[in-house]
């Protein structure tokens, strides 16, 4: 393991926190389309609408 996979998940934990207290709901509104990778799963789009709180 990396140092930099350990940052990318602090990073993300951190951004998704800050989102959480800033918005209400999260709604998908869209199908979602998977990234096909044989290393990497992911997703390339995933629409959503985001309600303010």
């Amino acid at each position: 393991m990396c140092v930099g996979q350990l940052v990318a998940r602090l990073e993300g934990e951190v951004m998704l926190s800050a989102l959480a207290r800033r918005v209400a709901k999260i709604e998908i509104t869209g199908e979602p389309k998977r990234r096909f990778n044989n290393t990497l799963r992911g997703l390339d789009s995933l629409p959503v609408t985001i309600t303010p709180a």
